[in-house]
């Protein structure tokens, strides 16, 4: 017992407690060059209590609202850090930092890896904190006002993100993304570029961009019209907007839209000897966003649209990866590739790597698969509501209340709901006319063109209430039905505590299923209608039969 008594009393030791007055949260990090090639420090520290604890400026340090930023200056990244308590009289707390921001003269005279050292090597940094180099002094993006956000620290990392998440602008690099890259062989590292717009008075929106970094130090940026072209042929494109000419309009620019849903790149690199080439098949998917001179009514005419849209995107990356050829820059892995597959050549190559890489031949091949925006017939529908409706009748089983006239109102309802989306149809048609087509929620669209003498408008909220009240009652069944299915198969008596789980699995699903709209609407208008004909209503027909075979054969083995 008193062996066991003393191997306790380590467990309950608490030798780094430190109280919340104690910690500084630290938002975001500037890392600039000072006087006699001191490193600068700017830290944004959160200000608890926001713009009501007050001092918003005192010694080195400014700020005011929700965020304080202070300076410190040292012969390195770690001293400049320690002296951060003297100021703040707090200790710095970097678990909840948003984005580290670097100087572009640091950039260019220090490596990557020396500056970035001790973020990577301390624990309470996260890996995934946003890092990115700024044009100018870094500490200038932390001094400006958020719009939105908390803090700039949190507006740069949501403007990172959403602009390569959406725009295709810029490339995420993260804190882990970062100590890989710069290990890797060719020694060439892509990394987010921040600059203020130059067409904003004052100079406060923050734009991102990208930037090339070549053992360890800044060496140019990437020209605003390749980066698209880069993350696609990078495999690092998200989403955006793909302007495809037209060509029948030679004398004005007119330009023709795609939104992207997801774009997939194979990267492929082939060695006979020292002799290597490479080869990239990219695959574009996406729906039409806008289109001057093109229709796509007919089968004929997608295809015609998507190899006119593919051809204007491999000219496209062709140049792009010209440009970088010629640049002597490797930013698509190939010595990588080539070291991993056979080290042996590629200790042969890597002396002179950067002549070699401007003369191998690259090979692109672009696929463009355009999608539909409107209604694509009977297959549809088929999907929602029809073959909908055949998976609710798995309820029937369950109606307590005997009648005869149970089956007369099921049918009653079912033709009401046919008269309802006829009249849906037609309306629409009527006052959208050809546009229905397009419009993914018609109804929705109709309402909003309702106005009566500035006192009857803005009814799309009835139609939306109605939608959104409609997809949780179906939810529910839905949630309902899997929950008594699942209980039934593996004999669970109450079906109740299943609840909760499917519930949780189906959230989790939602969340994580689908990362954009086009990608949403591909799903219901391609996969769902197969989905639910294989997985609901081919097994409740089965089942159907199965059962009425047995009744049939009853009956007669009783007569």
């Amino acid at each position: 017992m008193i062996v066991l008594f003393l191997m306790l009393m380590p467990l309950t030791g608490c030798w780094n407690a430190v109280e919340l007055d104690q910690w500084g949260f630290v938002q975001g990090i500037a890392i600039d060059t000072g006087k006699n090639n001191m490193i600068e420090l700017t830290v944004q520290f959160y200000k608890p209590g926001g713009e009501e604890s007050g001092g918003k400026k005192g010694g080195g340090s400014s700020g005011g609202g929700e965020t304080v930023n202070l300076k410190t200056r040292d012969a390195s990244v770690f001293e400049a850090i320690r002296d951060i308590t003297i100021h703040l009289g707090r200790k710095a707390q970097w678990s909840h930092m948003r984005v580290i921001i670097i100087g572009e003269d640091l950039a260019k005279k220090t490596e990557l890896g020396d500056i970035l050292d001790f973020f990577m090597r301390d624990h309470e940094p996260r890996p995934t904190v946003a890092v990115a180099i700024g044009q100018g002094k870094a500490a200038r993006y932390l001094t400006s006002k958020p719009f939105l956000e908390s803090s700039m620290g949190m507006q740069l990392r949501k403007s990172e993100k959403m602009s390569h998440q959406f725009a295709g602008k810029t490339l995420r690099a993260t804190l882990m993304d970062l100590a890989h890259q710069l290990k890797n062989e060719t020694q060439v590292v892509m990394m987010p570029f921040i600059y203020f717009d130059p067409k904003s008075q004052p100079f406060e929106a923050a734009v991102t961009g990208l930037m090339i970094v070549k053992n360890g130090k800044m060496v140019q940026k990437v020209p605003p019209n390749k980066i698209e072209g880069l993350l696609m042929l990078i495999d690092k494109y998200q989403g955006g907007i793909i302007q495809v000419p037209c060509s029948n309009r030679s004398k004005e620019k007119v330009m023709e839209a795609i939104e992207v849903d997801k774009v997939k790149t194979k990267f492929t690199v082939k060695t006979n000897g020292e002799s290597i080439s490479g080869h990239a098949l990219v695959s574009i998917d996406g729906y039409a966003g806008a289109l001057s001179c093109s229709s796509l009514e007919t089968s004929e005419e997608v295809e015609q649209f998507n190899k006119k849209a593919a051809a204007t995107v491999q000219q496209k990356l062709q140049k792009v990866a010209l440009y970088f050829q010629q640049q002597k820059l490797d930013v698509f892995g190939i010595g990588d590739r080539i070291f991993r597959k056979n080290p042996a050549l590629w200790s042969r190559l890597k002396p002179e790597w950067e002549d070699r890489v401007a003369r191998i031949p690259i090979n692109i091949s672009v696929k463009v698969n355009t999608y539909n925006n409107g209604v694509d017939g009977v297959y549809f529908a088929w999907g929602f509501p029809n073959a909908e409706l055949v998976l609710f009748s798995m309820l029937l089983p369950f109606v307590k209340r005997e009648g005869k006239h149970v089956g007369r109102w099921m049918f009653t309802m079912l033709l009401v709901n046919g008269i309802s989306l006829t009249i849906v149809i037609v309306c629409t048609i009527m006052g959208l006319g050809q546009m229905t087509g397009i419009y993914k929620y018609s109804l929705f669209s109709l309402a909003r063109l309702i106005e009566v003498r500035d006192f009857i408008e803005r009814i799309e909220s009835i139609p939306g209430m109605a939608l959104i009240a409609g997809s949780y009652m179906k939810a529910t069944i839905v949630l309902y039905i899997t929950s008594l299915g699942i209980s039934q198969l593996f004999r669970i008596n109450d079906y109740r505590i299943l609840v909760f789980p499917v519930a949780m699995v189906a959230l989790l699903l939602s969340l994580t299923m689908f990362t954009h709209e086009v990608e949403f609407m591909e799903f219901v208008n391609n996969v769902w209608p197969l989905l639910i004909t294989l997985t609901g209503v081919i097994p409740i027909l089965v089942l159907t039969l199965v059962t009425a075979m047995k009744s049939i054969k009853k009956g007669t083995a009783g007569n």
